[in-house]
């Protein structure tokens, strides 16, 4: 179809340049299975691999840093996980190994069941201390006993991918697991929601510092309470207020493009932990054909804990989204009322100076003894009192209603 001539196109502007195919493979499959040629366009750099094992070989568990990996090097040690593991890549899951999705600014998470081996795609945030939706990416493929996996970062992040990986080998302790792969991809896929909840509740954070700024509290249930009477505040406080939206509208709007990334990446994510916890992707037998599951009944429970954990933090970026849409509509319900202020503001001025111009405009008409409060001795008091007392009763009014 149209989608597949396009995945074609892509994955081949990405390839090196034509060579001959290799005998029984079409020029794509060959493409993904060749290393890189000597004039390639690919920066060289020192291969850097982070190794650990799990109770078995030093090569176990293999991360390879695209960043700084030259693609020969990544390419090498994707064929030596064919060889350890004894199984054959299929071409799409190794073009994703050497070269990322494509698509890191535009993240979604996957997990699938391929012949003798699991493939998969997942996203860390790359810097969970600020409210920018930038993820690392994660590639891997794992069979029972072993795990391959390259990873990138995007410019933002702060993630130390060598300590993180060692780290996993540690992190839990399983009792009814021999299988490498099913145990690594179980603190993966912990490690990876626990960032992800990081990275929410700072974006949580960020919103409640737009609740407080804009003089609003949250109730019992965390739900935002609107100040009443806006149209009771004074021109001052009016002021004020109106000061904070304007430091405050860039940011928000910020926020409002960042979060539904963020909601897609934890929903995309809790997605793979509900197929990987209800069973839907494992692998039934190893490489040998020996039945043997890569997640057992322990490591499933593992996984639906995290994905419980998935459930929370998207509820919690629901309440985000739910915050951000109250605080844009205060701030246009501001926008609005100040508009109105302004109108009334400048409809009290003119209410207040109709009279003084009036009277002004009657007395100063040249009609001489024809108006009789001209020859009256305190014609000039009583215009002056009339205006005065017109005046100051129409300021306490307006005063009095908000309106100055």
């Amino acid at each position: 179809g149209r989608n597949q001539f396009d995945l074609a196109v892509h994955l081949w502007a990405e390839l090196p340049p034509r060579r001959s195919p290799s005998p029984g493979m079409s020029p794509l499959e060959d493409r993904c299975h060749s290393r890189a040629p000597r004039n390639s366009r690919v920066p060289r750099h020192p291969v850097r691999l982070v190794t650990y094992s799990l109770n078995m070989s030093s090569d176990d568990v293999v991360w390879s840093d695209r960043d700084t990996s030259d693609l020969s090097s990544v390419s090498a040690a994707v064929d030596a996980f064919e060889q350890r593991s004894g199984i054959t890549l299929h071409w799409i899951a190794r073009h994703h190994l050497l070269n990322g999705s494509g698509y890191a600014k535009d993240p979604f998470p996957r997990i699938e069941e391929h012949s003798g081996y699991l493939f998969g795609i997942l996203y860390v945030p790359s810097n969970p201390q600020n409210t920018v939706a930038e993820f690392d990416e994660i590639v891997f493929a794992a069979t029972h006993d072993h795990v391959f996996g390259t990873y990138s970062r995007s410019p933002q992040s702060t993630s130390d991918w060598p300590t993180l990986f060692e780290t996993l080998s540690t992190d839990r302790v399983f009792t009814d697991s021999d299988a490498t792969g099913g145990r690594t991809l179980v603190r993966m896929l912990k490690t990876v929601m626990k960032q992800l909840k990081y990275g929410t509740e700072n974006f949580n954070v960020a919103v409640e510092d737009f609740v407080g700024q804009l003089g609003l509290h949250l109730d019992d249930n965390g739900r935002i309470v609107a100040l009443d009477g806006l149209d009771r505040l004074s021109h001052r406080e009016r002021k004020i207020l109106q000061e904070r939206v304007a430091g405050m509208r860039d940011r928000v709007a910020l926020q409002r493009t960042e979060v539904p990334l963020m909601r897609r990446v934890v929903a995309e994510t809790e997605q793979v932990l509900a197929r990987l916890g209800s069973n839907e992707v494992d692998l039934a037998a190893d490489a040998a054909s020996t039945p043997r599951e890569l997640f057992t009944r322990e490591l499933e429970i593992f996984v639906s804990d995290t994905y419980i954990d998935a459930r929370h933090v998207s509820s919690l970026v629901e309440e985000i989204e739910y915050r951000l849409t109250m605080v844009r509509d205060y701030m246009k319900q501001l926008k609005h009322d100040e508009n109105i202020a302004a109108s009334r503001f400048t409809g009290a001025i003119a209410s207040i100076m109709l009279v003084p111009t009036f009277i002004v405009g009657v007395y100063g008409q040249n009609f001489g003894k024809n108006l009789p409060e001209t020859q009256w001795r305190f014609g000039y008091l009583f215009s002056w009192a009339v205006i005065v007392v017109i005046t100051l009763g129409q300021v306490w009014f307006f005063r009095r209603r908000k309106w100055i």
